[in-house]
């Protein structure tokens, strides 16, 4: 089990190791262009005219950043997280707040003696024009809908419909959109 843990945590792809080296060298909120060619070289799809004001942390193990894309005009905040044992798809026109959360990866929690036992994962979709907020956290296998609104510091773990507005811990429906 172990063994599992480590590869996860260490086994990243090497180009996006230097990349993220490279990007990290760049003050926030400057050098856009250039960080998301770095995004690009290490691996990740990134559309046309998205921006990062930093670079995201990613976990995931080897060949993480191929399961992460983006569409065109994103826009992700400072201190985004991606975790990876399953693809990750941002579609066009989605904004992140600071420090926003992206979990696909889940432990099997049967054995009484560890219970945070094999590790798996589920996809997360969040379609166009959608917020998510700061702090905001979505676990495995949601699908956020076209226009929603997640709020800030919210633990999402069920499927958003489209435009509406969710919030709290868990994220429940506030209003429509």
């Amino acid at each position: 089990m172990q063994r599992l843990v480590r590869e996860d945590v260490v086994a990243h792809d090497w180009r996006f190791i230097i990349f993220r080296f490279c990007g990290r060298l760049l003050p926030d909120n400057a050098f856009l262009r250039l960080r998301r060619k770095f995004l690009k070289m290490g691996g990740i799809k990134v559309g046309s005219a998205s921006v990062f004001m930093d670079i995201p942390v990613i976990s995931g193990g080897p060949q993480a950043t191929s399961k992460l894309s983006f569409g065109k005009d994103c826009f992700v905040n400072i201190e985004c997280v991606f975790d990876l044992a399953e693809t990750i798809t941002v579609e066009n026109n989605v904004y992140m707040g600071h420090r926003v959360m992206l979990i696909t990866s889940k432990h099997d929690i049967s054995d009484p003696s560890q219970r945070g036992g094999m590790l798996s994962g589920e996809p997360i979709i969040v379609h166009a024009g959608a917020w998510i907020g700061a702090g905001a956290i979505v676990l495995p296998g949601v699908t956020i809908g076209h226009g929603a609104v997640v709020a800030a510091g919210s633990v999402v773990s069920k499927d958003v419909a489209p435009n509406i507005v969710v919030g709290g811990v868990p994220a429940k429906h506030i209003k429509d959109l």
